[in-house]
């Protein structure tokens, strides 16, 4: 078709079912296709026979054979090439031989073979020379004889021939690609030529043989009426050259090869090959997999026995191998032979054939296992068959309707009876495959023909019923073929009276036929209509009089009836109740005595008096109109006659059906009293009151309806999940008494007085209404309602069935709405529980149902509920804006009316069929209502283009999408608050139809364009989103976890949530679309996070966690959905099975390391990233050591200190409840955390034996320190090393000179530091201790006496600096000048971690960790280095270092290094002694300044020590100057000549003040740039701003607003400076720093404004304020704290701080010698903001050089 007039389905064309035409005729020979032979006369005897009648001699010469492709010539290829090649080479062996070797080659041989071997040759090579002769003459004669082989052949010969075999070859086999026919010519010799193929050609005039392979059919024409058969599987075999001798004295087999031998050619040898041809093949023909083989009445032949059969049993007729029976392949060519014996008999086969199939598909398999799955494919063929055989006479269409009835009715006889419901489906490929344009017309014209077998009328009538029954198409097909319903009245109804001997009786089957059509549609009863007046006759011969068998004439009679009461609810053909009065009458009378025993009929005949009164209600709705009248009814007197019929009655329950008879002809005659009688028919409804009250009160009427609830209760206890065809009697006994039960109150409702919708006072008549409550609750909650969703066909009936169920619960909730103990809470969770029940046909009542719930939602009736609704519903409307949505999903198709059980007089004429749909199409239609119904109008708004809603919306309907959500989502609220209180939670919705109905409010945004008012989405919608909220509550993990009250059902997926939205959409596309949406608009809403995480669950499918987690990886740190907020049932759906996918696992570790993941989808990834590291979390086969490896070597390497504790500790267990944070990250079991923590334990035992060992230690804290050490404690020490990268720990290194120089410079500028350390104008003036020092100093310059050189051992601090918006760089915390301590330590503890790789590897934990990422640290010779040139400079022999010490020194470990140091590599002696010691000891000579310490005459022969240098580990703190005398003692060293270091200028240079000035612009470019004070020795901008790079912005407590000079107002007034100001300001980002050394001494962060508060001012110039360095964060390490004892290495986040070291020594007028001199690193906790090791706040460590 062109593309313009295509059909398209979706993305699919539409394309109309090719046609073939029928295949050519074959012509065939004169007995037939092919004609039966026997073995007893052979092919070469029929032959010879045919050469004698014709007279014609046989040729003399072969006939000429065309090559089938051009021949080409060959190169001869002579068979001996290789043995005369060999014979060649052996020769030329041989003569290249000596005589001795070929003499060791003979002897070889004949020990080899022997002696004889010799002789054994020659005569080998005379025959073959002999043999070779023979050949060559043999080949010269055949060469002559045979020259038309070597003929060329034309160019149109193959081609032609090409096209014949494209033409008429066989089709691929259906069942398997391998022949169902052995060959028969297997050994069979050609003696000219080999044929392929393309060469072999089937004449139609060749004799048949049993031999001969069957025939090819040509294609089928290609005109459509073709239908196919299956394809052909013979197969080309090729030649064998093996033959087998026969049996010695065996009597050959008759027409056997070798019995022709025997008889005609006695003297030919038995291998004689001119007789080859003749010969079968002896070796076994393969059985193929779908070889399966048949007899003739349809048995499967084993394949054991089919070998072995005699061939006279007649199953050799195939003419193919040895094997007996007929395949299906044999069969279904052979049902198109043109002997019509064969093809009838082959028919006749294949029915029983397909009986047994049938009965394999209901589980026989008995033989035919492997057909097993073929059974509709065979199903589909075997009926093609047939049909294709179905027009034609005699025994082969008899069997043709056979195998049709078989393929149709056969196949599954139990359908047969069942009614009211279409049965199409999609197992039943076969019926749906039936192409009706041909079978209706033929089956028409074969009834037309009127000779049929009655077997085979009896057939097609039932094969049309069953057709009827499938579709209400099929239905309408049968309808309207030409005169085909007429014949079949004409055949099986309209039989001659009196009945003849020749004819038949009528059959009850074709008016069951004709009820079903009309069941079907209305157009079809409008059809039979026609036909209607001609079954008068039944009526008019009632069973006692009937020329019929009493039991037929019933039977016809009751289906009479039926069949006008189909018409009557359609509201036609009800005048015959007028027409045909007299025969009514005559039929009533006979009902009503006692002749009539035929419950069958009684209800009939009550249900045909019911429709009519019905109709007669409104004769209006009749077609055509007022063809029954209400007074009609009256004058008849019908209700009369009902009530003598209830007398007769008794309590059985064979009499319940006909009792619910009564009862509804009662309902309908008060129902019809009330519309058309006086007072609303109040004098009927009295006078039927009068007769009936009694026994419902004590009587008959009261025991039937107690039988019913037991017997109901009875059956449906044994109804068991799922319902199969065991429990359809059970189900159908329910369903009968539930009929009459629910007539029973329908009268009971009839009997209420009109114009009255409250409850009742009293009742019209007493019925057990608790009992009837409790059976009505258990029928709303059986689960034999989930037969409703099967497409079994074993419970096709079920629907049926279950109408009768549904209308007793309408009835009920009817009944219930008057009983005064029914409140309106109560009747809603009846009414939303029964609207689930409801059936195609209800629709009706459906509306009313919720016309009453709409009726109760009131702002009242919510407050009573705890809902609360924003006035600004009820201004919109209120819940009536989704009117319209509902009612169109109570009845989405309003072109299909389906009748109700009970016909109504509105229902008459709009019903279009009386049958439910299929339980294909049941899935189409409103009713029943699913869960989600409420949220019927968010399906309108998603697709409110093609909404057939929005297309009839009237024009005054102006509701926004806001209302509609607003409302939809309210009616949801409330149904789950009302159902939630009598605990039906079975009709709530689901979790997942709960999600994925708030799915589709976020996804209205879907296409639109989003403006910059982001307001307008209807998710943001204040009370929008606290429905929704409140609708997600119950199902959060929180809420299941903890109520004891079962939560919503949580059955069923989202998947299959949003099917029925979807189609064929996968969910998947969905939810990529709403990830999509949410990354665009969400601004991380938060309940549209936490409805991502659903479908990432592991019961879903890995694209849903793939598609988020790394797709759409960016926007999980915007998910923060807490646990206990996560919509589940159990978390542990998202936890378990561990994930085995490694890129998954590689996701959820780049969420750990590179994002910020908080709530759930943190515990998510660290769960299954922790579960694949720790195998007793994974306890799976998945488990592997190497993927545990590799995860934790990259969370140790690239994750927070957090992150590895909570991986190191997550416990979690499979079985029982979930663990949830931050119980998850305790290990509770011993064993399990030493485990996982032995390797810590074996490194910290390692590391605190290698600290006692090499001197890491401390002494022990103590009052008073011994003389002499008694014992010592290891150092606080870290397990592993720090991190830092490289180029910021070389930059660091490569400074330290620059800042070596720029404080000695400080030092030397005598009024720089004045005018910044003062007492006039500096930090002197406000702080004693800088005061004190300066004072001292400032008088030793005055005396000249001052230091003419300094010494510095420096070291400058910094920390890693990683702000979010930066990359990480170094910031300087301070610059120290005076007592450096650590470096001795620090070299050692660099030392432990290289010791601890070399010996554990740090059990391979961190890729990062190896030998050359560790730094070489020489701290020790650095610092004794610049002490040695101090001593050098001093330039004087025997001279010492004093150390002046802090008494009491526990870090003498770190300090007596230094002394070995200078005493082993310089040759230095030093002395220790203290401030006080000093004060003793310690003289100068006033002359010529040198100082000297009193020492043991053992030291120094003179007792006085000369002092080369001065080294201070002491007197840098206010605490250390206790006295005056400690003043002196300083002084008193300063003043001397000997260096000291630090000197108090250099001391007064490291004061902090110093370090906030030279943030200053300018100041480094002083001390650091300027030419002509400094010539040459200048530093570049770059060196500058290297340096400062590493500054953090400071400024004085004290500065004015430039935050460089002090407001010297504000120091009078008193008032706060800009400087303090600002301090407050930024406290949470500053820290406040004194003129103090030693640690412990700062102000950080929230403690900085109270300590303002309390800050005189005149001490603000002492303090400084600094921003804070921001360190990495998730930064961890294992610190042992020093002397921890038992305690293990604890594994918390730190922060580590590096120290440079340098020395320099300068003076006045001595060039500045300076060099860096090794490195230091402390680590704290991240929750210490101090750093000092000796005051406690931090351990020591070292570096792991990173690289990027």
């Amino acid at each position: 078709m062109s593309q313009n007039n295509s059909a398209l389905v979706g993305s699919v064309f539409e394309r109309k079912p090719t046609s073939y035409s029928a295949p050519k005729a074959f012509i065939p020979a004169k007995t037939g296709f092919p004609a039966v032979q026997h073995r007893s006369k052979s092919a070469f005897a029929r032959n010879i026979q045919g050469i004698r009648k014709t007279g014609s001699l046989r040729p003399q010469n072969a006939p000429t054979i065309a090559a089938s492709k051009p021949a080409r010539p060959l190169d001869p290829v002579d068979p001996d090439d290789w043995r005369n090649q060999m014979s060649r080479e052996n020769n030329e062996r041989v003569a290249s031989m000596t005589e001795e070797e070929r003499e060791q080659e003979r002897q070889e041989i004949l020990d080899r073979f022997g002696a004889g071997v010799g002789d054994l040759l020659k005569r080998v090579k005379l025959a073959r020379e002999k043999q070779v002769k023979s050949a060559t003459q043999n080949d010269t004669i055949d060469a002559s004889e045979d020259r038309t082989l070597l003929e060329p052949v034309t160019a149109k010969e193959p081609l032609d021939r090409e096209i014949a075999s494209n033409r008429f070859s066989p089709p691929p086999p259906a069942l398997s690609t391998n022949t169902t026919r052995p060959s028969s010519r297997a050994d069979r010799k050609l003696r000219f030529a080999e044929l392929g193929p393309e060469d072999v050609h089937v004449y139609e005039s060749a004799p048949p043989s049993p031999r001969r392979k069957a025939l090819a059919l040509p294609p089928p024409s290609n005109d459509g009426s073709a239908v196919s058969l299956g394809t052909y599987s013979g197969t080309l075999t090729a030649p064998s050259s093996s033959s087998t001798e026969p049996i010695a004295n065996a009597d050959p087999e008759e027409g056997s090869a070798e019995y022709i031998r025997r008889r005609y050619f006695p003297e030919a040898p038995a291998n004689d090959p001119n007789l080859a041809w003749m010969q079968s093949s002896k070796t076994e023909d393969p059985q193929p997999s779908s070889s399966l083989r048949f007899d003739l009445s349809g048995k499967p032949i084993p394949a054991s026995v089919s070998s072995t059969l005699p061939t006279h049993l007649g199953l050799h007729h195939h003419a193919e191998g040895s094997h007996a029976g007929y395949t299906l392949d044999d069969m279904f060519l052979l049902s198109r032979s043109t002997v019509p014996a064969q093809r009838a008999t082959m028919l006749g086969v294949l029915a029983k054939v397909a009986q047994r199939i049938a009965a394999m598909a209901q589980g026989e398999t008995t033989g035919l296992e492997e057909l097993a799955g073929k059974e509709e494919e065979l199903r589909k063929r075997i009926v093609a068959a047939g049909a294709e055989a179905l027009a034609e006479r005699g025994s082969v269409g008899a069997r043709a309707i056979e195998v049709v009835w078989q393929c149709i009715v056969g196949w599954d006889v139990v359908t047969t009876s069942i009614e009211g419901v279409e049965l199409e489906s999609p197992s039943d490929a076969t019926i749906n495959s039936l192409r009706l344009d041909f079978l209706l017309p033929q089956t028409a014209s074969l009834f037309a023909q009127g000779d049929l077998l009655q077997e085979s009328r009896s057939q097609l009538l039932a094969v049309l019923h069953r057709l009827a029954q499938h579709s209400n198409t099929f239905a309408t097909s049968i309808v309207t073929t030409p005169k085909l319903v007429a014949s079949i009245i004409q055949n099986f109804l309209l039989t001659p009276i009196p009945p003849t001997e020749a004819s038949s009786p009528p059959d009850p089957l074709a008016l069951q036929l004709l009820i079903t059509l009309a069941n079907a549609s209305r157009q079809n009863a409008t059809a039979l209509v026609e036909f209607a007046d001609a079954l008068l006759r039944f009526i008019t011969f009632l069973p006692s009089s009937s020329m019929y068998p009493s039991a037929l004439a019933t039977s016809l009679l009751t289906a009479t009836l039926r069949f006008y009461t189909v018409l009557a609810n359609f509201g036609l053909y009800s005048h015959i109740a007028t027409t045909a009065v007299e025969q009514l009458s005559q039929l009533s009378r006979y009902i009503l005595s006692d002749a009539c025993c035929s419950q069958n009929l009684m209800v009939a005949w009550l249900d045909l008096l019911s429709a009519w009164m019905t109709c007669a209600i409104d004769p209006h709705q009749t077609t055509p109109g007022h063809e029954i009248l209400w007074s009609q009814v009256i004058g008849w007197g019908w209700n009369s006659e009902v009530d003598s019929l209830s007398d007769r009655l008794g309590i059985e329950d064979k009499d319940w059906p006909v009792w619910a008879g009564v009862w509804r002809i009662h309902s309908v005659w008060l129902e019809g009293a009330r519309v058309n009688g006086i007072r609303g028919g109040s004098s009927e409804r009295m006078e039927c009151l009068n007769m009936i009250r009694a026994g419902f009160e004590d009587g008959k009427e009261k025991e039937v309806v107690i039988g019913c609830l037991e017997a109901i209760k009875s059956s449906m206890g044994q109804l068991t999940v799922p319902i199969g065809q065991a429990q359809l009697p059970h189900l159908r006994t329910s369903a009968g008494h539930a009929a009459t039960l629910g007539a029973a109150i329908r009268l009971w409702l009839s009997c209420l007085p009109p114009l009255s919708d409250t409850s009742l006072e009293s009742p019209p008549f007493p019925l057990p209404f608790t009992q009837i409550s409790s059976l009505c609750a258990a029928i709303t909650t059986h689960s034999l309602w989930l037969v409703l969703g099967s497409t079994e066909k074993s419970t096709q009936a079920a629907p049926v069935y279950l109408r009768s169920l549904s209308e007793l619960l309408s009835v009920y909730l009817r009944l219930s709405r008057r009983l005064p103990s029914t409140s309106k809470e109560l009747w809603a969770v009846q009414a939303l529980s029964v609207i689930s029940k409801l059936l195609p046909g209800d629709e009706a009542f459906g509306s009313q149902i919720l016309d009453g719930v709409f009726t109760l939602i009131t702002p009242e009736w919510l407050e009573t509920l705890g809902i609360k609704a924003p006035p600004a519903i009820w201004r919109r409307g209120g819940i009536s804006v989704i009117t319209p949505f509902v009612a169109h999903m109570v009845r989405p198709h309003p072109d299909i009316s389906i009748a109700p059980t009970s016909s109504t007089p509105q229902s008459i004429l709009a019903t279009t069929t009386q049958r439910l749909p299929s339980a294909t199409a049941l899935r189409t239609f409103g009713l029943p209502v699913s869960r989600e119904w409420t949220l019927s109008p968010l399906d309108h708004l998603l697709r409110s283009g093609s909404s057939e809603v929005f297309k009839a919306l009237p024009v005054d309907w102006d509701a926004s999408e806001v209302d509609i959500v607003r409302a939809s989502l309210l009616l949801t609220r409330v149904c789950r608050e009302v159902l939630s209180r009598f605990t039906l939670t079975e009709f709530i919705l689901t979790r997942s139809e709960a999600v994925f109905g708030c799915m589709k409010v976020f996804m209205l945004e879907h296409g639109q364009t989003q403006g910059a008012d982001s307001s307008e989405e209807v998710f943001r919608d204040q009370v929008v989103g606290q429905f929704m909220t409140d609708i997600l509550r119950p199902y959060a993990v929180s809420v299941t976890s903890t109520t004891t009250v079962k939560s919503p059902s949580s059955s069923g997926d989202l998947e299959q949530a949003a099917c029925k939205f979807l189609g064929a959409t996968p969910f998947y596309q969905y939810y990529t679309d709403f990830v999509a949406l949410y990354d665009s608009i969400s601004f991380s809403y938060p309940l549209f996070a936490s409805l991502l995480l659903p479908p990432t669950s592991m019961r879903y499918a890995l694209d849903y966690r793939k598609h988020l987690w790394n797709d759409f990886g960016h926007i999980l740190k915007t998910i923060r959905t807490p646990v206990e907020q996560v919509i589940c049932e159990d978390v542990k759906e998202y936890l378990w099975p561990v994930e085995e996918d490694s890129q998954m696992l590689s996701f959820y570790l780049r969420g750990l390391l590179k994002q910020q993941l908080q709530g759930f989808v943190r515990l998510v990834a660290l769960h299954h990233v922790a579960s694949s590291v720790w195998s007793d979390i994974h306890a799976g086969p998945g488990w592997g050591e190497e993927r545990a490896s590799k995860l934790m070597t990259t969370v140790a390497e690239q994750g927070s200190h957090e992150l590895v504790r909570e991986v190191v500790q997550y416990q979690q267990s499979a079985t029982g409840a979930a663990i949830l944070p931050p119980q998850c990250f305790d290990i509770s079991d011993d064993q399990i955390r030493a485990k996982r923590l032995e390797c810590i334990d074996e490194l910290t035992l390692l590391a605190t034996s290698y600290a006692f060992s090499t001197g890491l230690l401390y002494l022990p804290p103590a009052e008073r320190q011994p003389t002499v050490p008694e014992s010592a404690i290891h150092a606080p020490l870290s397990l592993f090393p720090s991190p830092l990268p490289r180029s910021l720990f070389e930059s660091a290194k490569r400074i330290q000179g620059i800042y070596n120089t720029l404080y000695a410079r400080i030092a030397l500028d005598e009024e720089f530091l004045d005018r910044i350390m003062g007492t006039k104008n500096g930090v002197g003036k406000v702080d004693d201790f800088i005061g004190q020092l300066w004072t001292g100093w400032k008088e030793l310059r005055d005396k000249k006496m001052a230091q003419s050189l300094h010494l510095g051992l420096f070291r400058s601090d910094y920390l890693l600096h990683a702000p979010p918006d930066a990359p990480p760089s170094l910031k300087q915390v301070e610059f120290n000048t005076i007592s450096v301590s650590f470096g001795s330590l620090s070299e050692r503890t660099a030392r432990l971690h290289r010791y601890l790789y070399a010996s554990t590897q740090y059990y391979n934990t961190s890729s990062h960790i190896k030998q050359q990422n560790f730094p070489e640290n020489d701290t020790i010779a650095g610092l004794t280095e610049g002490l040695a040139a101090a001593h050098k400079a001093y330039n004087k022999e025997q001279t010492f270092v004093l150390f002046v010490v802090q008494p009491g020194e526990r870090n003498v470990f770190d300090q007596r290094p230094l002394e070995y140091q200078l005493l082993e590599k310089h040759s230095i002696r030093a002395i220790r002694r203290t401030f006080e010691e000093l004060a003793e000891s310690a003289t100068l000579d006033p002359a010529t300044r040198i100082l000297r310490v009193n020492v043991p005459p053992s030291i120094h022969p003179g007792g006085l020590a000369e002092i080369s240098v001065v080294y201070f580990r002491a007197g840098y703190a206010p605490h250390e100057y206790q006295t005056p005398k400690h003043y002196q003692t300083r002084f008193l060293l300063e003043q001397s000549i000997a260096i000291n270091c630090p000197s108090i200028a250099l001391q007064l240079a490291g004061g902090k003040k110093v370090q906030e000035v030279l943030t200053q612009p300018g100041v480094l470019e002083h001390f650091l740039a300027d030419q002509q004070k400094w010539g040459a020795a200048v530093f570049s901008p770059s060196e500058l701003d290297e340096l400062r790079q590493t500054f953090m912005g400071m400024w004085g407590l004290d500065a004015g607003s430039d935050l460089l000079t002090p407001d010297l107002a504000a120091l009078e007034s008193g008032k706060e400076s800009f400087g303090m100001q600002k301090a407050r300001e930024l406290a949470l980002s500053l820290v406040l720093k004194p003129q103090r050394e030693g640690g412990g001494n700062n102000v950080y962060k929230d403690s900085i404004p109270p300590f303002l508060d309390n800050l005189p001012p005149k001490e603000r110039q002492a303090w400084i304020a600094m921003e804070l360095i921001v360190p990495p964060k998730g930064a961890g390490n294992y610190l042992i704290r020093a002397g921890s004892g038992n305690q293990a290495a604890a594994n918390v986040e730190v922060v580590s701080e590096l120290g440079i070291f340098g020395w320099a020594l300068f003076g006045e007028y001595v060039d500045i010698r300076q060099q860096q001199g090794g490195w230091l690193v402390r680590t704290k906790g991240r929750d210490s903001d101090e750093g000092g090791v000796a005051t406690g706040f931090s351990v020591l460590d070292s570096i792991l050089l990173v690289d990027g």
